[in-house]
């Protein structure tokens, strides 16, 4: 029997679904137009007597596998890579040791730590296989690191959800969030519709690059940092709405890289904490992911409204991240909680940008948001702020506007723009030292004293152990804050 038709009529081996066509999708390389693909398609037409129809309803072609100098994998040449190389780590080379210490033999160095299934995997899903695809170890190296990258987001994740008690919808939610949260599951959700727009089309590559950049942008070098305070110095109340957010965006993290990394899921939901079980929560490689996650809020209904918002937030932030490291290489500051933020903004500009911060300084979130112990916005001009102030009844807010008698020690400035498209203007993020002394639980530069507890952690580690605040007063005269911090 000729071999094209042979492996051309393998169409007739399956049923055709009342759904559409006998098979999904068929996948080779692309010197099979001519080949499987040509054969396919003209036995399966020549034997039908109503409509035509395709057997598939997709076909995907790959490129070849090349060496990393672009050369295609011989035996001749000995630049072959196997599956196993990648699997067990021995295409990698042997990571570098600190000076003095032995360096680890190649051999046993994969054994303590292979690449594993999840990197061939990743490897493929995150290249562009309609074109020639390279391999190497450089191309391997970046896949790990990913592949790290995502373990460590799960680790830190249970680490953080191990006391959380139920992973349950939680009525009007969505209604409570700081704006942190907000900017979270917006890109959550944006991310997730990315993906499976892109799982759909068999554009896997454009799915991981989108996966990576929510992971390492938004939440490694945005949301985690800006929570951690919550987490760990808030009271329990604050902390189980943080959480609840964090289990929505890991649920769905399961669900985009199910299907790439199967063997880390599973591994992921092996070690959810004990409580969960009762509440059926099932294994994520074990049912559909049905849709991608979607959030919506009140405030920012409007197409491309919180889009629009992000943006002018992000604009702030980087001159506020700029200001701090030119503070940084002036030798003035170390951590982001040593400092104090002031954005001072034009009294004219009407801008989106006025509105958010005004509304953020409303809700007491401008400090949380930067990632500093203290920030403010005020009116850039020195009359109109003292103006203001003298009709402030909070003594506080009334400080904060006026003009300090001293000049501060340092002071390092940056301007962003803070207008509209109409109407530009110009706002400047200012970093001071800050005005309290460093608390001895959550390292804030918000203490009245030395070596003491801020307002805050007077109040929730009292709230934790049954303290009032006499009795708190009173073991901090005794030095014997230690047990409760």
């Amino acid at each position: 029997m000729d071999v094209w038709f042979d492996s051309g009529t393998s169409w007739a081996q399956l049923d055709k679904r009342e759904d559409g066509s006998v098979a999904d999708m068929i996948f080779e390389g692309s010197d099979q137009h001519r080949g499987w693909f040509q054969s396919l398609l003209l036995t399966h037409l020549s034997g039908q007597t109503g409509t035509a129809d395709a057997p598939v309803g997709a076909i995907v072609t790959h490129g070849f596998t090349l060496d990393q100098a672009g050369r295609k994998m011989s035996k001749s040449l000995g630049n072959v890579i196997s599956p196993e190389e990648i699997i067990s780590g021995t295409i990698i080379p042997p990571a570098k040791t600190k000076k003095g210490t032995k360096v680890v033999p190649r051999v046993t160095q994969t054994k303590k730590d292979p690449m594993g299934p999840d990197a061939l995997r990743l490897w493929v899903a995150s290249s562009d296989y309609t074109k020639d695809v390279v391999i190497g170890q450089p191309v391997l190296q970046a896949v790990h690191s990913s592949l790290h990258k995502y373990r460590t987001t799960f680790k830190w994740l249970l680490g953080i959800m191990h006391d959380y008690p139920a992973p349950l919808p939680v009525e009007d939610f969505m209604k409570e969030l700081y704006f942190a949260d907000q900017v979270a599951l917006h890109q959550l959700s944006k991310t997730a519709a990315e993906v499976w727009k892109h799982y759909a089309a068999y554009e896997f590559h454009k799915g991981v690059q989108a996966l990576n950049k929510f992971i390492n942008a938004d939440l490694s070098g945005f949301y985690f940092e800006v929570i951690k305070d919550r987490l760990y110095a808030e009271d329990e109340e604050v902390r189980r709405h943080t959480q609840t957010v964090l289990f929505i965006i890991m649920e769905e993290l399961c669900h985009m890289l199910g299907p790439i990394t199967p063997h880390l899921i599973e591994e992921v939901w092996q070690h959810i904490p004990e409580q969960w079980h009762q509440y059926d929560v099932m294994n994520i490689n074990r049912r559909t992911w049905e849709y991608p996650f979607s959030a919506e809020f009140d405030s920012f209904k409007a197409e491309g409204a919180m889009d629009k918002v992000i943006k002018v937030f992000n604009t702030v932030s980087t001159a506020v991240k700029a200001a701090q490291e030119n503070a940084r290489r002036a030798g003035r500051l170390g951590s982001g909680l040593a400092c104090r933020v002031e954005l001072q903004m034009p009294r004219e500009t009407g801008s989106v940008c006025l509105a958010l911060l005004s509304d953020l300084r409303s809700t007491d979130e401008l400090a949380e948001l930067f990632v500093v112990s203290e920030a403010d916005m005020v009116p850039d001009d020195p009359d109109f702020r003292r103006k203001i102030a003298e009709q402030e009844p909070d003594e506080e807010l009334r400080a904060t506007l006026l003009e300090p008698e001293e000049p501060p020690a340092w002071k390092f400035e940056c301007e962003f723009e803070c207008g509209d498209e109409n109407a530009p203007a110009t706002g400047k993020a200012v970093v001071l030292p800050p005005n309290g002394e460093k608390c001895i639980r959550c390292w804030q530069f918000t203490s009245d004293e030395p070596d003491s507890l801020c307002g805050r952690c007077v109040d929730v580690v009292g709230d934790e152990v049954g303290l009032d605040e006499e009795m708190l007063e009173a073991a901090e005269q005794e030095d014997d804050l230690a047990k409760y911090r």
